[in-house]
């Protein structure tokens, strides 16, 4: 095994990095700067550990922003921000932050973001709806719901077989809202583009963040019963939002009944699909059931 040391004075730390691409073909050299036996590839070691000095440090490359090509930065890379914060300048904080392969975290976790985080009932301009849940650990985690609101809409078709809902349980063992409405995507192998929009989930799965069903998903969902009864509670500064932000929007009231994305196994065996109306919960086998509208709910950042 083959061993590089180097002494401590000034730019020897470049000169032990380029001695270690020298040497690459060593696959088990080691280097080390301050001490005669390296205990790693590369071991740096203070000059007096019990009274260092300012030049004892190791100096990492600094950059005032982290760059959005995540195509090209490899997964491990790091580098210390010494760039804006505070207000206007998100969450970022003069530290270290790593590479992922999605986003650049810091070392507590919390990914890299330079937008200021959201407040209860603000507008995401980005994703076209008013945030009504933030996460208590990470304000950067939340949930919105869209102004879009679809008119008479069926749960599932009981006529083709296709996308009956009738006698099997779609959503069973999927506990959220957006692994419930995939698992009732999954369930139906007749859905196709033709008739996305027949359908309250798959309407949800693929609706395009504005205005209708489209054939890609975008993260979006139908909401629990929890979310609904949520989201009328709190409809009127959600409304009022809309107003302000949205442009086009459908009001939430509480005389609309709601598809929600929860199915209920009763005691005939036949599965029945929660909707929310002005008097409360109650359950519905009829996968067409008429004047039942839907909204649509997206969660940010997890």
């Amino acid at each position: 095994m083959r061993k590089f040391t180097f002494s401590l004075p000034s730019n020897l730390l470049i000169l032990a990095l380029f001695a270690l691409n020298i040497f690459s073909f060593e696959s088990y050299a080691q280097v080390g700067i301050g001490t005669t036996n390296p205990q790693a590839m590369l071991d740096v070691v203070a000059s007096d550990p019990d009274n260092p000095t300012a030049k004892d440090g190791f100096l990492m490359p600094r950059v005032t922003s982290l760059s959005q090509d995540f195509q090209s930065t490899t997964i491990g890379t790091m580098v210390f921000y010494t760039g804006s914060t505070g207000t206007g300048n998100g969450n970022m904080k003069n530290t270290i932050y790593f590479f992922d392969g999605n986003n650049w975290k810091n070392m507590s976790g919390e990914s890299a973001s330079t937008t200021d985080p959201k407040s209860l009932y603000d507008w995401d301009a980005v994703h076209k709806g008013v945030v009504y849940w933030i996460d208590p650990s990470d304000p950067y985690h939340y949930k919105i719901v869209s102004p879009y609101q679809t008119g008479s809409i069926m749960f599932g078709d009981e006529n083709s077989g296709n996308v009956d809902c009738a006698t099997h349980h779609c959503d069973n063992g999927n506990f959220d809202t957006k692994s419930k409405t995939s698992a009732w995507i999954s369930s139906h192998s007749g859905l196709n583009s033709s008739n996305y929009a027949d359908y309250v989930n798959s309407a949800a799965h693929y609706f395009n963040g504005v205005n209708g069903v489209g054939n890609t998903a975008l993260g979006w969902s139908t909401p629990t019963t929890e979310e609904l009864l949520f989201i009328v509670q709190n409809r009127s500064s959600i409304n009022t939002e809309f107003g302000t932000s949205a442009g086009s929007y459908t009001a939430i009231d509480n005389a609309t009944r709601y598809w929600s994305c929860e199915q209920y196994t009763g005691t005939s065996g036949a599965d029945a699909v929660f909707v929310l109306d002005d008097e409360g919960f109650y359950t519905t086998k009829d996968n067409l059931a008429s004047n039942i509208a839907a909204r649509f709910v997206k969660e940010i950042g997890q």
